[in-house]
């Protein structure tokens, strides 16, 4: 955070913290807007890919695959290499007296959570799949409308329940919903072909798709930021949201099925080291910021750090989530961009070639 004061006796508020262009019309906005459909879509691409390893592999082999592949990266995160990242981030990064497993924090939750809920989503479907008789349930490909009346749905369940994290989704109740919905959608769509069928959509129908795409992007973006800005419930934007995952992943499936037809060495690479990517960027992630800290420091720039037990403030300004963070004391916010381009820059230049390197390694070939 970049604040207007970061002294001992200062006091994190909206006004203070927040009022930051860059906070307030790229952040925000973009992470409503990529949290409305991207983990949901790879629930349905992983879901599409389910039912062909079940055939081919059986029930058995299926499931000790699963297990293998998602059951230990999941156990190594929630068991080691969360807890010791944040037990880094308290006692090094942050100064704050801590020890690994200190307050229960032995098991630590984080982005792969999506990991252990997809092996929980597989080990389910290939169960009751197996116990049916392995007969697929023969559904025809809906029309567009009725995937955008499921978008409704799925929004006014994104408001109903509340986000109060719910066991392993920390974004609650409407998070399972829409996960298990685009799970079971991926997985209908390879039973009953769907994707062949949606290659034959006539081309008013596909302009429809991306206008219609682009508009609720813009809406978000816009409400998003409005939201944030006024320091209002954003109960619309969810609604948008749930239309929008479903319109957004049927534009980018049709858009990459036209346009990225073949594969490069670079996307090779990438998609070697995609899982591993996923598993550790947080520590990448971690130490580029703890580096653009100490680098402000050494020009001078002071820098605070802080959690929601030293500034209580945090909790009132809405940001209870965040456990601990840096603040930076700047008048502008060209230092929270070029932070911003440092952090990205260092993570993507770093994160993939380790990914790789690691997921090539003797004995990690076949897990990850």
């Amino acid at each position: 955070y970049f604040c207007k004061d970061v002294g001992l006796n200062s006091t994190f508020t909206r006004e203070g913290c927040l009022r930051h262009g860059f906070i307030e019309y790229v952040g925000q906005p973009f992470v409503q807007l990529n949290n409305a459909y991207f983990m949901y879509l790879f629930f349905f691409i992983s879901g599409f890919f389910a039912p062909g390893s079940l055939d081919k592999k059986g029930l058995r082999q299926f499931v000790r695959d699963r297990v293998k592949r998602l059951g230990l990266p999941a156990m190594a995160w929630y068991l080691a290499l969360g807890p010791s990242m944040f037990s880094f981030s308290a006692a090094v990064a942050m100064g704050v007296p801590f020890s690994y497993g200190q307050h229960g924090l032995w098991i630590f939750p984080g982005p792969p959570w999506f990991v252990i809920v997809l092996l929980a989503y597989s080990c389910i479907y290939g169960c009751v799949h197996t116990a049916d008789g392995g007969l697929p349930c023969r559904i025809a490909l809906p029309r567009v409308g009725t995937f955008l009346c499921v978008g409704v749905v799925l929004g006014l369940i994104n408001v109903s329940p509340g986000d109060t994290p719910f066991p392993v989704f920390p974004n609650g109740i409407a998070q399972f919903v829409n996960s298990a919905v685009f799970f079971w959608g991926g997985i209908t769509a390879r039973r009953n072909g769907w994707m062949q069928q949606l290659e034959q959509l006539q081309g008013p129908a596909i302009r429809f798709l991306r206008a219609l795409t682009f508009l609720l992007a813009a809406l978000i973006w816009l409400l998003a930021t409005a939201s944030f800005r006024n320091d209002v419930s954003d109960t619309q934007v969810r609604v948008i949201q749930g239309v929008f995952s479903v319109a957004a992943s049927l534009t980018l499936l049709d858009l990459f099925r036209r346009v990225f037809l073949g594969a490069s060495s670079i996307v090779r690479f990438m998609s070697d080291a995609a899982y591993t990517v996923y598993l550790i960027h947080p520590w990448v992630l971690t130490f580029a910021v703890w580096a653009y800290a100490h680098a402000l420091r050494a020009f001078g720039v002071a820098v605070g750090r802080t959690c929601t037990l030293i500034h209580p403030g945090m909790q009132e300004a809405g940001q209870a989530k965040v456990p601990l963070a840096y603040l930076v004391e700047d008048e502008g916010e060209g230092l929270l961009w070029l932070g911003w381009g440092f952090a990205w820059s260092v993570t993507m230049v770093v994160v993939w070639p380790l990914a790789y390197g690691i997921a090539k390694l003797p004995g990690l070939r076949q897990v990850l």
